[in-house]
């Protein structure tokens, strides 16, 4: 039930970001589904410049002031919801108003230096519900999703797919801004993307394969720790990247790219196969594992 509703229309530009409290009774996971519709469209660079002092703010701890000129009407609205005993702002783009932008989850009291994004919540099957689970079980500073598919809809061909949707390689979306945002605010944090594969590794032969783990590049201790809690773990073949395997390491990843760019060690790509995708999606003590690997830094 709605208690209250703030709304700003400051003067730089089109953002309408709506801050209210929603009730207990919202459920964060009707919300998650409910996000998944609309068709991308790419933003100015003045939108995604203040949208990135937004999501500085949220992961710093504050929340932007309702009457501060910075908040920009994108089509965004902010609200807040108890989850798990957890304090939760969730951000998401305003009814009839779905070009791509994301969902967004923030926890404001959490001291996690942790992030998770799930780019490809449609066509890497599971991630999406994967990442959802995992933030929910675990402390982390955030869980962002895509909200429109990786190539403007399911089941096109490779001649008809329209790839300025695919927020891993995106070059103007509203992950470029949080990335940037991350780097800014957690100079020593992990951002963690969840993705998954399937005939790609088989078609080279390594059928037993069930994770991929890089840095967008040499692999850095941090992802090294974490493959070798995969590994110990789940008992399954994790494989790292470009040591291990030349496939799916990420070097074009936007998100590595800027992260690079801005001297931030932080980037961790972990593609997952089909079965490990199957078990972390039904087994709880599997998630409880991913969740330790990726949190005990």
């Amino acid at each position: 039930m709605l208690l209250h509703q703030l709304l700003l229309i400051p003067l730089m530009c089109v953002f309408i970001f709506v801050f209210t409290v929603v009730s207990a009774e919202a459920s964060l996971r009707e919300r998650y589904f409910a996000s998944a519709q609309g068709k991308f469209a790419p933003q100015s660079e003045e939108v995604l410049q203040i949208a990135s002092g937004l999501f500085f703010q949220l992961l710093t701890g504050d929340r932007p002031a309702v009457d501060s000129a910075e908040w920009k009407a994108c089509g965004m609205r902010a609200y807040t919801l108890t989850n798990k005993q957890r304090e939760l702002v969730v951000v998401e783009e305003l009814e009839g108003n779905h070009t791509g932008r994301g969902f967004y989850v923030f926890s404001v009291d959490s001291k996690s230096r942790v992030g998770l994004m799930m780019p490809h919540r449609y066509f890497d099957k599971d991630s999406g519900k994967i990442g959802f689970e995992i933030f929910s079980r675990g402390d982390f500073r955030f869980a962002a999703w895509n909200t429109t598919h990786r190539y403007g809809g399911p089941g096109r061909s490779k001649a008809q797919r329209d790839h300025s949707g695919d927020l891993a390689h995106a070059p103007r979306s509203f992950f470029t801004a949080l990335t940037r945002a991350y780097a800014r605010a957690l100079p020593k944090g992990l951002l963690i993307q969840l993705h998954g594969f399937t005939d790609k590794i088989k078609r080279r032969g390594d059928n037993g394969v069930d994770a991929i783990m890089s840095a967008g590049g040499p692999a850095t201790p941090v992802v090294r720790n974490i493959l070798n809690c995969f590994k110990a773990a789940f008992g399954r073949s994790i494989l790292l990247y470009p040591d291990e395997t030349p496939l799916l390491g990420a070097a074009t990843n936007i998100s590595g790219k800027i992260l690079r760019h801005m001297n931030h060690q932080g980037f961790v790509h972990i593609e997952l196969g089909a079965g490990l995708r199957k078990r972390l999606l039904e087994d709880a003590e599997a998630q409880d594992s991913m969740v330790r690997c990726l949190t005990n830094e």
